[in-house]
């Protein structure tokens, strides 16, 4: 049902008692979306909840009808009020998370399309997470790796859904796509450093399972562990170096950089053998066993060379995938919170999504490690 004629007649008598200055450096469309804007912050806009059609709405003001167009597209870019077949120009405060023409029930998810199980595990209980708090999921997959796509698809959740949770995978984000949002963007991070400013974030502390790990494989025996990692500006891999760096240090083991393996471009088995070989690696600490750029910890020659060598390994990733196989060489890994994890990005973006304003948090938290 529609407003009701005395509830228009009010309104369109404030409206046209509304200060609009036609010379202002400030363009007409947004004095109007700012009067419109407090109005309904106003107890008469509160009980009105929408406003009245446009061309009421255009005479009012003494505008034409692009010009209220665009005020109320603004609004609807800020989320104040909603577009809804057969029922007008709704105020987002009177539309409910299960109202099935609300976006305010649309979360989107951007992360990297063919994640493994614990990623997969997590979706889901985020997915039941949300939808037991009034809010459906859009998931906007992209392929891990390729910026460009990632950064596109975290546009479209930011212009189709009410909030976002953007996990650039391995992959810093883009910084300059970063600074380009503004800081009331409904966005939250996931995995990426604390030190970006602008949004809150939840962030495994990858640091703590570097450092249980080393300490771990010293305890065991092992006197010479080394590090396997991806490029150096990957977040995860850097703070899981970081941890073995200290528990190194903390044993009064000198750090050796002979010790650290990069995970690059071109690689190939045979440079990763000669690096175990040539630096007599008696232990790892691994971002992951299954890395890009084609590592596998379970290739066959790789394999067999771990083995032979007794080599202990320490996995800052569960064994979800590759269960059989790893519980046989990997005495040590990291499990981490999922369910944790999904309450604390669904509770940072519904604070955000309610109030734009809102100073950001960092959530770090820590895995369990399986012995």
């Amino acid at each position: 049902m529609g407003l009701n004629t005395k509830i228009i007649e009010k309104q369109l008598a404030v409206f046209r008692n509304a200060q609009i200055k036609r010379r202002s450096a400030l363009p007409v469309y947004l004095q109007i979306a700012e009067f419109l804007a407090q109005y309904m912050e106003s107890a008469d806009g509160r009980s009105d909840g929408r406003f009245p059609a446009e061309p009421d709405m255009a005479k009012a003001f003494h505008v034409s009808r692009e010009t209220i167009r665009a005020a109320l597209a603004r609004l609807e870019e800020e989320h104040k009020i909603c577009r809804v077949k057969k029922r007008g120009t709704v105020f987002a405060s009177q539309m409910l998370p299960f109202d099935s023409q609300s976006p305010r029930q649309n979360i989107g998810v951007v992360w990297p399309e063919g994640s493994n199980a614990k990623w997969r595990n997590m979706l889901r209980i985020f997915q039941d997470a949300a939808k037991n708090g009034g809010y459906s999921v859009q998931f906007y997959f992209y392929c891990m790796g390729n910026e460009t796509a990632m950064n596109r698809q975290a546009e479209r959740s930011l212009a189709e859904c009410f909030g976002t949770v953007f996990y650039p995978s391995i992959y810093r984000a883009d910084p300059s796509f970063l600074e380009s949002l503004p800081e009331t963007a409904p966005l939250v991070l996931f995995d990426v450093p604390p030190q970006n400013s602008c949004f809150s974030s939840v962030i495994p502390d990858h640091q703590f399972a570097g450092y249980v790990f080393t300490r771990e494989l010293l305890a065991r025996g092992c006197s010479n562990p080394g590090i396997v990692r991806v490029r150096e500006d990957i977040f995860s891999s850097v703070q899981l170096e970081n941890g073995y760096r200290e528990a190194l240090r903390n044993a009064g083991i000198p750090f050796r950089k002979e010790n650290v393996f990069h995970v690059r471009r071109g690689y190939s088995n045979n440079a990763f053998l000669e690096w175990l070989d040539g630096n007599g690696i008696d232990a790892l600490v691994l971002v992951c066993p299954i890395l890009p750029n084609c590592f596998t910890l379970f290739h066959p020659q790789v394999l067999e060379t771990i083995r032979s060598h007794r080599i202990l390994i320490a996995s800052n990733s569960p064994l979800d995938d590759y269960v059989e196989i790893a519980q046989t060489i990997i005495p040590c890994h990291a499990e981490y919170p999922y369910q944790e994890f999904s309450n604390e990005l669904l509770r940072l973006l519904v604070l955000k999504m309610k109030n734009p304003d809102i100073t950001s948090s960092k959530i770090m938290i820590r895995p369990k490690i399986c012995k």
